[in-house]
């Protein structure tokens, strides 16, 4: 049974849109994270189980009503009932190559792109039109922040080990 968009909108007060948001940025990892952005749902903001960050930090609230959507969807994608709709454009907007397959984890925000292939021990950034690959080893990425400085943004990303930045990782190819 599909996930009834419009209910949900209503349930939790925001637009069908920003469920749409939500249901395709919860696609897009895996259903393990999200990153989105919508006015309705405070703006850029990021979720993963038991962490939640908008862009409207001080209303609790509005955290409380998103943290407990992405939930609602991310136990509906596990189950396969997230509607085909979000599902088509994600797979417009996969953006690597057939070789690795579908992203453990996978975001973006304005002109850069990050996929994480678990099994692959593989991490693509792409910075607009320019790619890098690298090896993760044996590191597990679980979460990713993103900083900007001198017109760059950087990268760093969580791991059963801590935090890492990807100037640490090997570079495969670019």
């Amino acid at each position: 049974m599909a996930v009834d968009y419009d209910a949900l909108a209503r349930e939790y007060g925001i637009s069908r849109a920003a469920v749409e948001v939500l249901a395709e940025a919860i696609i897009r990892g895996n259903g393990t994270q999200a990153q989105f952005n919508h006015p309705d749902l405070g703006g850029m903001g990021q979720w993963q189980p038991g962490m939640t960050m908008i862009g409207d930090m001080f209303n609790q609230t509005l955290k409380a009503k998103v943290s407990q959507l992405c939930e609602v969807l991310a136990r509906a994608y596990a189950a396969r009932e997230i509607a085909s709709a979000p599902e088509i454009a994600v797979m417009q907007m996969r953006w690597w190559s057939d070789e690795y397959g579908e992203a453990t984890a996978a975001g973006q925000q304005n002109d850069l792109r990050y996929a994480f292939f678990a099994k692959k021990r593989r991490l693509l950034i792409q910075r607009g039109e320019s790619i890098t690959v690298y090896d993760t080893g044996d590191h597990q990425i679980i979460g990713v922040s993103q900083q900007q400085s001198n017109n760059r943004q950087d990268l760093s990303f969580q791991t059963e080990r801590g935090m890492i930045h990807e100037g640490v990782l090997e570079k495969v190819s670019s």
